[in-house]
Order: C-alpha cells, then sequence, then structure tokens
C-alpha cells in the first residue's frame, strides 16, 4: 500500500521511505512488526505526512494506503476495519429470519437504507475484533456481553470501492477500501431487539428470500450489502447455480495487500 505524495526529501518517517520514481509515493521501508503499538505509530507518522498536503494542489494525488480505522479514513483513501454482527433466528423447520436495521432519515451517510443490526467501525481503544463488537453492540442495539459469549466468528469481507451517492458529501467519489469482520449471533425466535442508538429508525425481521431482493434492489447500504451477500451465500440462500457464483464468492473477498492486526 502507497501513498503518492509529493516531497523532495528521501526520507518520510522510521517507517516509510519517499520513492520519486516511477510515481512519487510513500512506502514502507519493512513489514510492520505485529505489535500493535508499532502499527499505531507507523500510520499515525502516514497520517501526518497526508495531513500536511490536505489543502495543497498536491492533496489531490493520493493513492490507497492502509491499516486504519474507520474514523476519518475515507477522505484519505485509507483502508478502513469494521466489525458487523448477523443476528437471525431459525425455527425447527431451519427457516431462518435476520434481524436487520433501518438507518435514521438524518445520517450522514446512506440515510434510510438497510444495515446490520450491530455495524462499526474498528477505533484506535479497541483491543482486537470482538473487543469493537462488544462496544457496538451495546451502543447500537443495547446487548450485554453474556449474550454475545455464543457468538461465531465467520471470517471477513474485503472491497475495494469509490464511495457513491449513498455516501457522505465528505467521502462521495473517493476510493472506499475496507475490511470487515463478520460474526454471527442465533437468537431465540421470540427474542425481540429494539435500537439503542437515536441514528437508528429501527429493526425488523426480514426472510433470506426478503433480503436477497433488498440487495438486488440496492436498499442496503453498500458495505453492510456485502456483509447480508456473504451471509446468503454462507447459508446457502445463493447457492453454487447461481449465475456468476464464483464472481460473487470472490468479489467479497478482494486482495487488499495490506495485512490488518
Amino acid at each position: 500500500m502507497s501513498v503518492a505524495v509529493f516531497r523532495e526529501n528521501g526520507t518520510i518517517s522510521s517507517f516509510f521511505d519517499f520513492v520519486a520514481t516511477p510515481k512519487k509515493e510513500l512506502r514502507l521501508k519493512r513489514a510492520l512488526a505485529t505489535s500493535r503499538e508499532t502499527c499505531k505509530t507507523a500510520f499515525a507518522e502516514m497520517h501526518a505526512a497526508v495531513a500536511a498536503l490536505e489543502g495543497t494542489p498536491f492533496g489531490a494525488h493520493l493513492r490507497l494506503s492502509g491499516g486504519a480505522g474507520c474514523s476519518n479514513a475515507n477522505p484519505r483513501g485509507l483502508v478502513t476495519t469494521g466489525v458487523h454482527l448477523n443476528i437471525y433466528t431459525a425455527n425447527k423447520h431451519g427457516e431462518i429470519k435476520l434481524w436487520v436495521a433501518r438507518r435514521g432519515q438524518d445520517r450522514a451517510n446512506s440515510p434510510s437504507m438497510l444495515d446490520q443490526c450491530v455495524a462499526g467501525g474498528m477505533e484506535t481503544g479497541d483491543d482486537g475484533p470482538l473487543a469493537a463488537l462488544r462496544r457496538e453492540a451495546r451502543e447500537d442495539a443495547g446487548l450485554v456481553d453474556d449474550l454475545l459469549a455464543v457468538v461465531e466468528a465467520a471470517g471477513t469481507v474485503s472491497f475495494s470501492d469509490i464511495a457513491g451517492d449513498t455516501a457522505s458529501c465528505v467521502d462521495r467519489g473517493r476510493p472506499a477500501p475496507g475490511a470487515r469482520y463478520v460474526f454471527d449471533l442465533e437468537v431465540p425466535e421470540d427474542m425481540q431487539l429494539r435500537p439503542n442508538e437515536a441514528g437508528i429508525a429501527g429493526f425488523e425481521l426480514m426472510g433470506l428470500e426478503e433480503a436477497r431482493r433488498a440487495l438486488l434492489a440496492r436498499e442496503f447500504k453498500p458495505n453492510c450489502g456485502l456483509v447480508m451477500l456473504d451471509f446468503l451465500v454462507r447459508k446457502v440462500a445463493i447457492a453454487a447455480d447461481y449465475p456468476q457464483y464464483e464472481a460473487i464468492v470472490e468479489g467479497l473477498h478482494r486482495y487488499l495487500p495490506f495485512s490488518c492486526e
């Protein structure tokens, strides 16, 4: 991953080198250590180098960079990381229904669109994806940690896109690469979920076929739609004989040339 910036000195920081040709860019000198503090320090330095260019003619030359939390990341084209929880019920016949959220109409990003009931960006203070999930679960749905003890890790979804019309005016038209840690939680059929955040208009139950139709109608916030699509593939609501099945599965796991700890 790199950031294209115009600097004439040879070294930006202890972690990054300036490369003049063929593109002016910052490159990692070496693979970062697995230490979370090392990664934070490295990307704090990169943020500072990028921030120094904002408001200058060179600010438009930012390219994809990697490994940051969601806050203020997309305006700089950074890879965002987040957690999403699919909350579902299953009856004795195996019929699955999903709890989904409707975003508030006043949200700057993707207003009134569908979302997971628990979803959000990982912050620098989170001690890994599970800690971020517990925080988001409390904030979004008022879920207690005891309920999350049976949550199942379901892998990741990764993507690289350009933020479209549903994004906020700040993000629109900018690179929007990201990686999402996905979790599943089965809850009792009689359990009632209620939003715990003002930015959520409400929760509703949705069958798998209804969710598939909502995806085709583009009712989901884009990255949340990918997480929903991944759930439908894993629950075989979209099976191997579905048109372009291989392309769908591959598209849910885009290669991003940076390892997020």
